[in-house]
């Protein structure tokens, strides 16, 4: 995993400058991540030690088989995005896949900690022509979406389900009493902005990327000029190992 960090500043609605910064990720040699897919797959997906590496990865196998090819590389790509989130140190609060039935519908793609403080991630990617700015532009609207609009599934109840699965351990008492009271003000249609929230939204190409940093954060920069968020920290993943995460999932 080859990871780049830049720093950059844009105006939000008030014309005061905001610092945030972009995470850029190569995964393309496979045999590097081996060892971290190990040790970081069965909790990834269960938060659960009891649960062993061979039946979780059949598990996955299973998940993905069935599904549209816009589908796998949505399941992979979000895969992903937990793996760099915890290499960063960001803690999972959330559960990979949905509590009720075999699929990834829940309210939000991940839920995470750090410093006291959750974050809310969003994973977008692409297996077509397309570059990062489209798909952080995507993650963002979607979230944007589901917390300032009322929809039948309340995405807040889901993460509150989804904290309380956790084992003790690793359960965070004081974030699921946040979550509930949001859970509640939607079921009661109290409005929330996302400005009011911390926000990570993450694209991740398959394709041939052949936009150079700078590039990357130049046209963010211009797509979240005007916005306003409590925090947001932007991530893009070049993912050129697919193939061979497939062949990991085999037994």
């Amino acid at each position: 995993m080859n990871l780049n960090k830049k720093e950059f500043i844009y105006s939000d609605s008030k014309g005061e400058n905001i610092t945030t910064e972009i995470i850029h990720v190569v995964f393309d040699n496979f045999s590097d991540l081996v060892e971290t897919l190990d040790n970081e797959f069965v909790d990834i997906i269960h938060a659960d030690s009891a649960f062993n590496l061979t039946a979780t990865k059949r598990e996955i196998k299973n998940l993905i088989k069935d599904k549209s090819q816009k589908q796998k590389y949505g399941i992979v790509a979000e895969f992903f995005a937990h793996i760099v989130l915890r290499q960063l140190g960001y803690n999972q609060e959330c559960l990979f896949k949905n509590l009720e039935e075999n699929s990834m519908k829940k309210g939000f793609d991940g839920l995470y900690e750090i410093a006291g403080n959750f974050w809310l991630m969003e994973s977008k990617s692409a297996y077509t022509n397309s570059i990062h700015k489209d798909k952080i532009k995507e993650a963002t609207n979607d979230l944007k979406d589901r917390i300032e609009n009322f929809h039948k599934n309340n995405p807040w109840l889901n993460a509150v389900y989804h904290i309380s699965s956790l084992e003790n351990g690793k359960r965070n008492e004081t974030l699921k009493n946040q979550i509930r009271n949001l859970s509640l003000d939607y079921s009661n249609g109290i409005k929330h902005d996302l400005r009011e929230f911390r926000i990570i939204p993450v694209s991740t190409l398959f394709v041939k990327n052949i936009q150079i940093l700078d590039e990357m954060v130049e046209s963010i920069k211009l797509l979240l000029e005007g916005n306003d968020y409590k925090d947001i920290i932007i991530v893009c993943i070049d993912h050129y190992v697919y193939k061979e995460f497939l062949e990991y999932l085999e037994i």
